[in-house]
């Protein structure tokens, strides 16, 4: 059980990884100068060379993956272009909602799943017997009535 969950920790770690990776990527991908999308189409290029600098667009894709995935594993995410808060300040409220919901659903699922299998063993025992009943002994010509067997 142990080395299936370092297994899977382990893949999850990889896919975590290539994702940042991607997402690094594909900043450089898009059409235009990201500094200028930030800035809008009236910045002067002192402006745009200032916030290049600031965000590290004029270091090379590997060393801006590097800084942006190392930063991600020490929990600096960034921070937000419009508020200018850190961006882990920014899902943390929403994120601490999605954990008390998935809570929450997870306690009443299991209460749900909890009185419906109770239920469904109630109603299941009659059926079980009757299976087995003719598991025993069901040859052709054979009734099972309410009376006993008859033969």
């Amino acid at each position: 059980m142990v080395l299936y969950l370092t297994k899977r920790l382990g893949l999850a770690a990889v896919v975590v990884v290539a994702i940042m990776v991607i997402l690094a990527v594909l900043v450089h991908l898009v059409p235009g100068d990201p500094a200028r999308i930030v800035l809008g189409p009236h910045a002067t290029p002192e402006l745009i060379a200032q916030v290049r600098q600031n965000m590290g667009l004029n270091d090379p894709v590997p060393v801006q993956v590097w800084d942006f995935v190392s930063n991600a594993f020490q929990g600096n995410l960034g921070t937000d272009f419009l508020s200018q808060a850190p961006v882990t300040s920014e899902i943390g409220t929403p994120l601490l909602n999605t954990a008390v919901l998935s809570l929450v659903s997870i306690v009443l699922e299991s209460r749900l799943a909890a009185g419906v299998s109770v239920e469904h063993a109630g109603i299941a025992a009659p059926m079980d017997a009757g299976v087995r009943n003719a598991e025993r002994g069901a040859r052709p010509g054979r009734i099972a009535g309410p009376r006993g067997d008859r033969t």
